[in-house]
């Protein structure tokens, strides 16, 4: 639709698809040699280590999108606003075997999910007359998924995550730690401690459930593990473009991020001394310490120690940080010396200019735990280099 009377624009569009999707072919066993003495002789046997998968199939996905597009004050400003909705059917997942089965657990067309959300685009485009000109371009989505069907199967949790019907694929699954145990509750009420070996500075972990759900029964257990509102997928993605130009310069570059995105960090990240793990000084300073101050038990992370890794490594939310950021990830200055100083030289053209990656990084994470936002690692990980380069464009 465009109007006579105002400066719009819109066009309104409606998809719809289906189709199907094949990862990887899981339908053969799987073997394994060993050794074995059976006489004088020594045996290298073959034996069905996990089963063959026969009922193999496809994964299966339908979506709908709607859009409104659309440009304003005559093509100056041009967005497009959109809802999603993707359901996937037979997704492949990893069904665990009895204990007594003797094989490995192997994946099969286990689950289906939901992902749904909006997005919004824009554009801003204008060029004058006097050699100024401009554009931005933008996106920001909204995403979240759900878990609706699990064919019966009650999975069991990977890692510090699982899947659950009815919450997000892959929710931390975790203790809850109600903040940290102090000198007094050490001393006065002995059934805080939960946790063999406990000290002041340690974790109080919740006691949700005994079996069955039977209510808190005094000890902490797989009973007490709950799942976690605070996604290992980021909901927000965004993103943007821009560009100056006026004369013989110009500027560009693109802001990218994300937000409501949590990462569970371990090893010398979260987790200090234990195992052996070296530690950060930002993790030194955020831990218990009653050699600094007895009474602060408001820290980040409780006591640090190289023995009691049981009780302060326990698999808790207090090792969940945000890790939302907005980084620039491009950024490029330039200036095309005049001609007539070229043509001085004898030269047609010279052009000077600056170009980084990733040069600034605004993060709810703590930078001085060394950990970059961007890289998926549960213990850090190498960060994202950045780089600043000079140059100059001759051309004769």
């Amino acid at each position: 639709y465009t109007s006579k009377k105002y400066p719009f624009e819109v066009i309104v569009k409606w998809q719809t698809s289906q189709g199907s999707c094949r990862a990887r072919n899981e339908a053969i066993a799987l073997c394994s040699g060993d050794y074995y003495v059976f006489g004088d002789e020594i045996i290298n046997p073959m034996s069905i280590v996990q089963d063959p998968n026969t009922t193999f199939t496809w994964e299966r996905t339908a979506m709908t999108d709607l859009a409104f597009d659309g440009k304003l004050f005559n093509g100056l400003i041009s967005y497009s606003l959109g809802y999603f909705n993707k359901h996937t059917s037979g997704m492949l997942m990893t069904k665990k075997v009895s204990s007594v089965h003797g094989g490995k657990d192997y994946v099969t067309n286990l689950g289906a999910m939901r992902n749904y959300g909006v997005e919004m685009e824009f554009g801003i485009n204008k060029i004058n007359d006097n050699g100024l000109s401009y554009n931005f371009t933008g996106n920001i989505t909204y995403m979240t998924n759900k878990i609706t069907d699990l064919g019966g199967t009650v999975l069991t949790a990977t890692g510090v995550t699982r899947n659950v019907v009815g919450y997000e694929l892959n929710t931390f699954y975790l203790f809850q730690s109600d903040a940290l145990l102090t000198k007094e509750e050490f001393i006065n009420t002995p059934g805080n401690q939960l946790l063999i070996g406990q000290k002041w500075g340690d974790q109080k972990i919740v006691d949700v459930a005994g079996p069955n759900n039977s209510g808190p029964d005094g000890k902490i257990d797989a009973n007490d593990k709950v799942l976690i509102s605070k996604s290992s997928t980021p909901k927000w993605f965004f993103g943007l473009n821009f560009n100056f130009a006026y004369k013989k310069m110009g500027v560009s570059g693109m802001f990218q991020g994300v937000g409501e995105y949590y990462r569970y960090l371990s090893g010398g990240v979260g987790y200090g001394f234990s195992n052996s793990y070296s530690t950060t000084q930002w993790t030194i300073d955020n831990s218990y310490n009653p050699l600094v101050d007895e009474n602060n038990y408001d820290t980040r992370l409780p006591r640090l120690s190289t023995t009691n890794t049981i009780n302060n490594n326990f698999p808790s939310d207090k090792f969940l940080f945000n890790c939302s950021y907005v980084r620039l990830k491009n950024l490029q200055f330039y200036y095309n010396i005049p001609s007539e100083l070229c043509k001085m030289c004898k030269i047609s053209n010279v052009k000077v200019y600056f170009s980084g990656q990733n040069l600034y990084t605004l993060s709810a994470l703590p930078k001085a735990l060394g950990v970059d936002p961007e890289i998926g690692s549960a213990t850090g990980g190498y960060p994202l280099v950045k780089i600043a380069t000079l140059g100059l464009n001759i051309n004769f």
